[in-house]
């Protein structure tokens, strides 16, 4: 029973231990998860599971007060206050139709926020070549997830 409740312990110890968010000291207080969640999304998948957690288009927008630093594999996210985050763009994204692409060179990531009223598109962020770029996507393609708490 001990051997139970320690594995049990150490299970959700290493849980916690992926789960740290960061403060960029932005100004909305925003704090960042320091990991992408596994897997790909569509829209409307991200909206559900992951509702108030999802940032919005200004949250991400708010990267415009910190120094983006290219990687090979992504950009650095440094925040005023010296915190980073790291934005890969090794894990490609879904085509529409579940075709993987970008795989080492782009990455997309969803925000919360609709394009517009009754339109099948929402923003994201697309992260390649070392540099971000905010638009709308179809919400059917599969992206990457990045969580916020304020």
């Amino acid at each position: 029973m001990k051997r139970k409740l320690f594995f049990a312990f150490l299970c959700l110890m290493s849980i916690g231990a992926f789960a740290q968010y960061v403060d960029l000291g932005l100004p909305s207080g925003t704090k960042w998860k320091s990991t992408n969640e596994p897997g790909y999304y569509t829209y409307d998948q991200a909206v559900s599971k992951f509702g108030s957690s999802l940032p919005t288009k200004e949250q991400m927008e708010e990267f415009k007060y910190c120094e983006i630093s290219r990687m090979n594999n992504g950009i650095m996210i440094i925040g005023p206050n010296g915190n980073y985050i790291f934005l890969s763009s090794d894990d490609g994204y879904c085509e529409c139709d579940g075709t993987l692409t970008g795989v080492g060179s782009a990455q997309g990531y969803w925000t919360s926020t609709p394009y517009g009223t009754g339109r099948v598109t929402s923003y994201g962020l697309a992260c390649g070549n070392g540099k971000i770029d905010f638009d709308n996507y179809e919400r059917c393609y599969g992206f990457s997830v990045r969580l916020v708490k304020k």
